[in-house]
């Protein structure tokens, strides 16, 4: 399931990523059913209460990203520092982050700094 989900962060086309979730959501929820129990506000069921562990938690995984992709597709995107393979989902305030981490975004800072200076 892993290498599907990074497929999502990876593609670029906005038409494809929508296919790959789908897919991912055909292949692991329910339909999606409110519910409401142990006292707690209705809330979503992306699977069936009495299912596997492992299969609620891909069920759940699918329908959130499929969320943030409804929400805005291109705030789901990967790590720009060469070498980073990690994907995130942008939550700035002006949806422009470009790195994983503060630590990946210094790092390739100061990478082009150095490079920068090298040239000259």
């Amino acid at each position: 399931m892993g290498d599907r989900l990074r497929a999502v962060f990876v593609e670029s086309d906005v038409t494809r990523r929508v296919r790959l979730v789908n897919e991912l959501l055909a292949d692991v929820a329910a339909p999606p059913h409110i519910s409401q129990h142990d006292g707690r506000a209705p809330h979503f069921h992306y699977a069936e209460h009495d299912a596997p562990l492992v299969h609620r938690v891909k069920a759940y995984t699918a329908g959130g990203l499929a969320h943030a992709l409804c929400d805005d597709p291109h705030r789901i995107g990967r790590c720009d520092r060469p070498g980073c393979e990690t994907v995130f989902i942008d939550t700035s305030r002006n949806g422009r982050r470009r790195f994983c981490t503060t630590r990946c975004a210094n790092q390739a800072h100061v990478a082009d700094h150095r490079r920068r200076r090298r040239a000259r």
